[in-house]
């Protein structure tokens, strides 16, 4: 099929509003380009090429192709969502079925390599179940060692902007003053959409009126949001996705490639695809899916030329998947089937609605990456601001390392502990030792020393022991391991604990002695706790 190939990059924060937005003064984007955005561009850009204002009938308009163009199924502004040009085959990103799910605990790692199960494909017993995060996928597989596929996963970035509004520009009140707050598609993203239509000579006429450079979307342009380049070319074999060859051949999947509106028989909306279904290609029951994973959702907009919200339909969202048994009916081969496939099914086509995919699934299981990684912003702050910035430093150091130490004091468990008399002294002398801090390490090898003197001491020491992460150490070898360690690497504390901006205070010589004073007193102050009777 031919198509015409629509590459959109974000030169500012891009706004287009969900219909719910639950603060009154607050905005948050949708995270893809809607087709019936671009279709809006596209009719503005017709209109002033034809030099038909806006306040013309140009349905009456003698060489106006405007009904054939935009008020017909015959083209289609399918949505835009995230591009890369590494992907030669498959640029334009997908919405992530549905039906892709991954364990729990590697969200909380924030692990983005990391195995998927799709449900779709088949039934997975995993640990804690979780609904894959990231949006949208390039049907690109790689095949990795052992039968094992690799697929390129991201979501769209956001950034969140506030806003001011105020009666009186000089004087800022509760009374005067409103504050707003935009999430918005953050800048220097791309975004790809295709406009297709099986008549090619009506695709050609329209290739003219596809706007290329500067173009203004989405809401807010006037603080200067939604600046954005275009760039067209014609695709002359298109295929939006490339079907999996994997699929059960008793099994047929469908797979919504964008939220579909759908009618039941009142006219009201329905979130019935089965029913859809069957009305499209006459079945004479109505199919029940095997397996289902289906989302809804909301969509609305607004008509500026009215100054009017647009009617918000519920839809079956993007993602949804459906899976089938096969028949001579209902089978990927036949013509019916393959015409949903490339002209999609429901309401508002032509904006991008109802496109769907068959046998999209490719494996059972497979590895995942992010293809777009954040990088961090190194912000260069000026001299005044540094002696502000190490104290909140130091104050979150120790605050990361109070829950190191408790971490690690959890991991002890006391086999014989010393007579709490022996575990007090040893307290009482690391806190004065904390309280006039010395270089070297002399306070502790002081009180070792004395420990070595005294008979009964040294054995109250020497042969009492403590299991730390699994292995059984005297008090005597511990005190001397903490303290003749890296406390760093004992706690697992890393640069980036004492590094802000690229401001990096790392702990002194002192600094360390004391944690590890406070790491002695915590675990001889748990033995104490554990001694005492109950």
């Amino acid at each position: 099929m031919k198509a015409i190939k629509v590459v959109i990059t974000l030169n500012s924060p891009l706004l287009i509003a969900r219909p719910e937005n639950g603060d009154e003064n607050s905005r948050t984007s949708l995270d893809y380009i809607p087709g019936s955005t671009i279709k809006g561009v596209v009719i503005k850009h017709y209109l002033q090429q034809k030099q038909i204002s806006i306040t013309d009938d140009a349905m009456q308009k003698p060489d106006s192709d405007i009904r054939e163009f935009f008020f017909s199924n015959q083209l289609q502004f399918l949505n835009g969502y995230l591009y890369s040009e590494v992907f030669s085959s498959a640029s334009r990103a997908l919405p992530t079925p549905a039906s892709w799910f991954i364990e729990k605990k590697d969200i909380e790692l924030q692990n983005t390599t990391r195995n998927i199960w799709d449900f779709a494909l088949e039934r997975h017993n995993l640990e804690q179940a979780k609904t894959e995060s990231r949006r949208y996928f390039w049907n690109a597989p790689k095949a990795l060692e052992d039968d094992l596929w690799e697929c390129p996963l991201a979501s769209t970035e956001f950034t969140t902007m506030l806003h001011n509004a105020s009666t009186d520009p000089h004087q800022k009140s509760s009374a005067t003053s409103t504050v707003f707050r935009y999430e918005l598609i953050n800048t220097g993203q791309s975004f790809c959409a295709y406009i297709i239509a099986k008549n090619e000579v009506l695709l050609d006429r329209l290739f003219e009126s596809v706007p290329e450079g500067k173009v203004w979307l989405g809401a807010s342009t006037k603080s200067s949001y939604g600046e954005t380049s275009f760039s067209k070319e014609v695709v002359s074999d298109w295929q939006e996705y490339l079907p999996s060859q994997n699929q059960d051949d008793g099994e047929i999947t469908f797979t919504l490639l964008s939220d579909l509106i759908i009618k039941d028989n009142s006219g009201e909306s329905s979130l019935d695809f089965s029913q859809a279904l069957q009305a499209y290609l006459n079945l004479p029951d109505k199919p029940t899916p095997v397996r289902c994973f289906q989302k809804s959702d909301i969509v609305g907009g607004f008509n500026r030329k009215w100054g009017l919200p647009i009617i918000q339909e519920r839809v079956i969202q993007k993602g949804s998947c459906f899976v089938y048994e096969t028949n001579e009916i209902l089978s990927p081969e036949l013509d019916k089937i393959k015409e949903l496939v490339e002209m999609g099914l429901g309401e508002h086509r032509s904006d991008g609605f109802g496109r769907i995919a068959v046998n999209l699934n490719h494996s059972a299981i497979f590895s995942s990456y992010t293809l777009y990684e954040r990088t961090p912003v190194v912000a260069h702050l000026s001299s005044a601001s540094i002696p502000l910035v190490k104290r909140m430093i130091k104050k979150r150091l120790d605050i990361k390392v109070n829950g190191a130490i408790l971490k690690y004091v959890e991991s002890v468990s006391m086999e014989r502990q010393p007579e709490n008399s022996q575990l007090q002294k040893l307290r009482n002398f690391v806190n004065q030792a904390r309280s006039a801090p010395q270089q070297g390490g002399s306070n502790v090898t002081i009180f070792l020393n004395n420990v070595k003197k005294k008979e009964s001491s040294f054995l109250q020491f020497d042969r009492r022991f403590l299991v730390v992460k699994g292995k059984r150490i005297s008090w005597f070898e511990w005190i001397e391991k903490v303290w003749s360690s890296d406390i760093s690497k004992l706690l697992e504390l890393t640069e980036s604990d004492w590094t802000f901006f690229d401001v990096v205070d790392a702990p002194n010589d002192i600094d360390n002695q004391a944690i590890k004073y406070r790491l002695i007193d915590s675990v001889a102050q748990k033995a104490i706790k554990t001694r005492r009777p109950q």
